[in-house]
């Protein structure tokens, strides 16, 4: 019995590819740059909104202590907003508490009651009326402060936060 080797055919030839070629896996690149593109986008929206929100607590623990300083002292005390440093202060004399909003948040406006003046807390802890517009990457919210009852309201519209001012 003689055993004569297998003859093999080019075309019976077996497939020796292993791996991926050049053009699938920058394909595959391509597929998760996009995927992870998409994902970043939309993170970025949330992370705006959560500094956002860290703002408003910032301006609300202004108030308050501009209000309760105020009504300890029981005589008038001065809140300073300095828009371009993002910083908000209580000035009692000797005794200044300062605030500072989070990065990337910035002070766009400070709407008022009535004309003119600065920020004055009186000796029973009420205000004038007024609204800090805050923004953080195209995110942006107005928080109200009644003067009277010191009630926050957290709005997005200009036109209400004007009517509520001008109707105090």
């Amino acid at each position: 019995m003689t055993i004569r080797p297998q003859a093999t055919r080019s075309d019976e030839r077996p497939d020796t590819r292993r791996g991926f070629s050049l053009v699938e896996l920058v394909v595959v690149l391509l597929l998760l740059a996009i995927l992870a593109s998409m994902a970043a986008y939309s993170a970025r929206g949330v992370v705006a909104k959560n500094r956002l929100a860290r703002a408003v607590e910032t301006v609300e623990q202004f108030d308050q202590a501009l209000r309760r300083a105020a009504r300890y002292e029981r005589r008038e005390i001065t809140g300073v907003i300095d828009r371009q440093r993002g910083t908000l202060s209580v000035e009692n004399g000797s005794d200044e508490h300062r605030f500072r909003l989070p990065g990337r948040v910035s002070i766009e406006s400070l709407k008022m009651e009535g004309s003119g003046g600065g920020l004055v807390a009186f000796g029973d802890g009420s205000t004038r009326s007024y609204a800090v517009e805050l923004e953080s990457d195209r995110a942006r919210v107005f928080v109200v402060f009644a003067g009277g009852t010191g009630q926050v309201l957290h709005l997005n519209d200009v036109a209400t936060v004007r009517a509520i001012l001008e109707s105090r």
